[in-house]
């Protein structure tokens, strides 16, 4: 095979070229935390912040506007920027919100939320471009509809693997938090045989009997345990992923800089 070939689709060792799987590796990495990070905030904000699913949708969308408005001054500072710098920027900065979020709480207001989102998606507007520059940066025209058929396979499997982790990770966090908060939550606890006792007083005072009382304020106090738990798992999840950005950090510099003026690359 011509060693001019595209380091997309050959392991040239030319010194002209870069390895192939860097380019899949960012490309995987890049689609699987945009893909993760984008389900754990919905998911979040549907399951504990009790949003309804219009409500959860107009606070991913200003993030959606960012993005939006972002790609054409991303699309200029390619032509004048590394695109190393730029994709480093946007990593830090999503990585930033990221770790901005993992301070949320379950009485997170609503502003909070929208504002997390938009600088999360400020720092992804420099991932979209500059990764898709430098993936073609030495692939020949002629190659470069298999170098976009390799690429869009990485973004599926990197798309699927990030859901699939962030999903795993959260129910195995929920069930280590709720074997951490359920050890607190006993008979020899202070507070919780006062929130036991408050709670049932105020359910016989609504009404309910002695014993239904007891039972509902029972499996009140356990929602309680099992909110606290899943957002704790959540929390673990942005942290995650924040470091996972920090992490891709260092393998920019395993890419070398696109000779020459940017051309038109697929970015879709």
């Amino acid at each position: 095979m011509d060693r001019r070939s595209s380091g997309l689709c050959s392991p040239s060792r030319d010194t002209h070229s870069v390895r192939p799987t860097i380019f899949l590796g960012l490309n995987k990495q890049y689609v699987g935390q945009y893909a993760s990070c984008l389900y754990v905030f919905a998911l979040n904000a549907h399951e504990l912040l009790f949003y309804t699913a219009e409500l959860a949708g107009k606070a991913l969308s200003p993030g959606g506007a960012v993005i939006m408005c972002m790609m054409p001054v991303v699309g200029i500072l390619v032509s004048k920027v590394d695109t190393r710098v730029l994709i480093t920027f946007g990593c830090i900065v999503s990585a930033s919100a990221l770790f901005v979020m993992a301070g949320w709480d379950l009485n997170l207001d609503y502003g909070h939320a929208v504002r997390a989102r938009m600088l999360q998606s400020f720092g992804l507007a420099f991932l979209f471009i500059p990764i898709n520059v430098a993936a073609f940066a030495y692939v020949p025209k002629e190659k470069t509809n298999m170098g976009t058929g390799i690429i869009n396979l990485a973004r599926n499997i990197g798309a699927s693997v990030g859901i699939a982790t962030v999903t795993t990770l959260l129910e195995r966090r929920t069930q280590y938090h709720t074997a951490q908060l359920g050890e607190k939550v006993n008979d020899y606890s202070l507070a919780y045989h006062n929130m036991l006792n408050g709670t049932h007083a105020r359910l016989v005072a609504a009404g309910s009997n002695l014993s239904e009382a007891t039972a509902q304020a029972h499996g009140m106090i356990y929602n309680v345990v099992q909110r606290n738990a899943a957002m704790l798992a959540f929390l673990d999840n942005f942290k995650m992923l924040g470091i996972v950005f920090f992490a891709v950090i260092p393998f920019l510099l395993l890419i070398k800089k696109p000779k020459g003026p940017v051309r038109d690359v697929p970015v879709h």
